[in-house]
């Protein structure tokens, strides 16, 4: 993953993006392919093994966004 200036992290599994922040209340959200998830976590390893394991469930894509730094 990549640290953002946000306060947050973009990293790409099995083709699909997820984008993991910190909100504006201390909590961290998440966004697969753009699409925001509406649970919040405590940690950023909770929301992107949640992420993880949707992108998994969604399957492959093929070819891979790009990811900026």
């Amino acid at each position: 993953m990549t640290a953002r200036a946000k306060e947050g992290k973009e990293c790409v599994i099995l083709g699909h993006r997820l984008e993991i922040y910190l909100s504006s209340d201390d909590y961290w959200s998440l966004a697969v392919d753009g699409q925001e998830l509406l649970t919040r976590f405590h940690n950023s390893y909770a929301a992107w093994a949640v992420g993880a394991a949707e992108s998994y469930r969604q399957g492959k894509v093929l070819g891979s966004p790009p990811v900026h730094d």
